[in-house]
């Protein structure tokens, strides 16, 4: 097993998104707050009965007194009170996770504490235990990432890439009013330097993150009646989670309920900002249900698709090549360069499309301006740094 190292600043949460590897199969990308109703399509719940055990949101971030007692220790001894807050709880966790070792299962905050063990999102809800526990404010950042890809019982994982920020004690002018920005500590355990932040995550957003990743565990081990339970509950949570209807729809498929995961498609693609992997897991949906003038149409939809994000199509495009669809991630990758030729991730995807499809000449050239234009990004980041030290 691999230990973490704690990097500067910033903690990564891995989001799990999954893709079966068979071919034509469907993708799935995989502070305590308050749950509100959903309207969506669900099948009634007796499809899904016996309800099982789901863990509760204030279990997730709970502390035991033992790690609570040894954290306070810490947090509040004579040599460290003069250190800023979040520092403080930023050195705190550089000593713990240097014994932390990497275990592909998203964990709550005192099961990673005893386990000693967990995935990234692992160790972001245990920051965050420690973070609610010291009263220091916590943000979350949705960044763009190249995703890793692994296989586990016939389904590959990939995985979105948040990180959070520690935030220092709030400062007050002289006239008592707070500024509008706080300095943080960015903590990442994965760091990439030259990243490209998407959005802001609420807390919300993140325990739906949590059930969408225990959800994402279950679809593994097949038990569709848990990941139903599990998705619902993140549903309450963040009601516009495209990842958890997609992942919802499909365990309906799975469950032979076919009209609504119909309807839960449908529902997604209307409602959601983001519906690329929507659009494709229902083309491949209608494409099993032989539905093939109806997948057109959205195959239709899904090409003139507008993004402003070149590394949506970076990832479909790597979706696409875990599955096996090599002319289809060839043309993401594409998409991916019209839009930022600068992109050395859809060089390298042409490259090993255009390889597998024989043509090794293109996959030659494309696998060169890979490297050029990722060696060129690396000297960048040492001319920035070189400048800074100056």
């Amino acid at each position: 097993m691999n230990h973490y190292k704690l990097v500067k600043s910033s903690i990564s949460i891995c989001t799990l998104v999954l893709i079966m590897s068979c071919t034509n199969q469907p993708i799935i990308q995989l502070q305590t707050a308050t749950a509100t109703a959903i309207k969506i399509p669900f099948a009634t719940e007796k499809n899904f009965l016996p309800m099982p055990s789901v863990i509760e949101p204030e279990k997730i971030l709970s502390l035991s007194n033992e790690h609570k007692l040894a954290l306070e220790q810490y947090f509040y001894s004579k040599k460290n009170r003069s250190v800023l807050p979040n520092k403080r709880l930023s050195n705190y966790l550089e000593l713990y996770v240097k014994n932390y070792f990497y275990f592909n299962q998203t964990l709550t905050a005192n099961e990673s504490l005893k386990k000693s063990q967990g995935n990234c999102l692992s160790l972001a809800i245990l920051t965050s235990a420690f973070a609610n526990h010291l009263n220091i404010d916590i943000g979350y950042q949705l960044v763009d990432s190249t995703p890793v890809y692994q296989e586990e019982s016939g389904i590959v994982l990939s995985s979105e890439h948040v990180r959070s920020l520690l935030y220092a004690p709030k400062p007050v002018t002289q006239n008592g009013l707070f500024f509008f920005s706080r300095p943080a500590i960015v903590i990442d355990y994965f760091p990439e330097r030259k990243i490209k932040v998407r959005r802001q995550v609420n807390n919300n957003e993140f325990l739906a993150m949590f059930y969408r990743n225990k959800a994402a565990e279950s679809i593994i081990k097949k038990n569709n009646v848990l990941a139903y339970w599990l998705l619902r509950k993140a549903l309450e949570f963040n009601s516009n989670d495209q990842h958890a209807i997609n992942m919802l729809a499909l365990v309906h498929e799975y469950h032979g309920l076919k009209k609504h995961a119909e309807a839960l498609f449908k529902y997604g693609i209307k409602n959601s900002e983001d519906k690329l992997n929507l659009l494709r897991n229902y083309k491949i949906y209608l494409q099993r249900e032989n539905r093939y003038k109806d997948a057109n149409k959205i195959a239709s939809q899904l090409a003139s698709y507008k993004t402003k994000n070149p590394f949506d199509w970076v990832k479909l495009g790597n979706n696409s090549l875990a599955q096996g669809n090599h002319s289809e991630a060839n043309n993401y990758f594409r998409k991916a360069l019209k839009m930022a030729p600068y992109v050395h991730q859809a060089h390298f995807g042409i490259a090993k499309s255009e390889y597998i499809l024989g043509n090794h000449k293109a996959a030659k050239k494309a696998l060169k301006n890979s490297f050029e234009l990722k060696n060129k990004e690396m000297y960048q980041r040492k001319l920035t740094a070189l400048s800074i030290e100056s």
